[in-house]
């Protein structure tokens, strides 16, 4: 029997601890598991340093593409979850609610999300903009580098479209731009 979705929510109604501790163990068998695609690890002990750990999990696992992490107490451990979703495109459902986390773990998660969805080559061209952007501050830009985003905005809904845009607009200082 194989099985393709794990639930091991609320364990404290079933009398036992899911912990930071609970969540190593589970993240070294899991860590190279071909066959869990679901896994829900919500209303239990997970705090900050469950982040880091489930990191580890989420940039070595290809194959899991729905997390459920609500009702924890994950707080800024999240943007540890969200490094991970960035780089891994498998998945495209992560439930970070009601974690203690900041407007911006959970709007760069639903970006990351969003962009995982997409094809590949459309997020690395989006990764490569923000990466560019964020690390240098300068950019030099050309109208055709932007243009793809044109041609894709009718495919990404309004709230991933309006967050890419603010962000290019925020982190992007042009010091160059040919038309």
């Amino acid at each position: 029997v194989v099985f393709s979705e794990l639930n091991l929510s609320n364990a404290k109604a079933q009398g036992r601890v899911f912990d930071n501790q609970a969540c190593e163990i589970l993240v070294s068998a899991l860590k190279y598991n071909k066959f869990v695609t679901k896994l829900n690890l919500s209303n239990n002990d997970l705090t900050f340093e469950s982040g880091y750990i489930l990191h580890d999990l989420l940039i070595t696992n290809t194959r899991i593409t729905e997390l459920n992490l609500a009702h924890n107490a994950i707080n800024d451990g999240s943007m540890q979850i969200v490094d991970a979703v960035a780089k891994n495109s498998s998945i495209v459902s992560l439930n970070l609610n009601n974690n203690g986390c900041s407007s911006l773990s959970m709007d760069m998660l639903g970006l990351y999300l969003q962009l995982n969805r997409e094809p590949f080559a459309f997020k690395k061209e989006v990764l490569k903009i923000m990466e560019k952007d964020i690390t240098h501050s300068v950019a030099k830009v050309h109208l055709p580098e932007l243009a793809w985003i044109e041609n894709r905005k009718a495919q990404l809904d309004d709230e991933s479209m309006q967050l890419l845009t603010s962000m290019l607009r925020t982190d992007l200082v042009i010091r160059e731009l040919d038309l």
